[in-house]
């Protein structure tokens, strides 16, 4: 049986509670634990700053980075995937 990964997942453009985002961070740990992702450091200049609660995962079968950013009311939160898009520039996985 091939081994689980991101192709599954799901982007999501907004978390409709804080609780469900608590139970996302849940389910993002445990597929750490089970070592289908990592947590990587977030590449200069890619992530939002230091204010945004945010974290880069790299799925370890495919090598796919997915960015997780927690809700800041008004902002709902985002998990989306990412791409390099230029030498040194990073973008969501559906900018075009």
């Amino acid at each position: 049986m091939p081994d689980p990964h991101c192709d599954d997942w799901n982007q999501l453009d907004f978390f409709y509670s804080g609780r469900e985002y608590e139970r996302f961070q849940e389910w993002i740990g445990e597929e750490i634990a089970a070592g289908r992702v990592r947590e990587v450091r977030i590449p200069w200049r890619a992530g939002w700053g230091n204010a945004w609660d945010e974290h880069w995962y790299q799925c370890r079968s495919c090598g796919q980075r997915w960015r997780l950013v927690g809700p800041d009311p008004p902002f709902r939160g985002i998990f989306k995937k990412v791409r390099r898009r230029g030498l040194f520039g990073w973008a969501s996985a559906d900018y075009h």
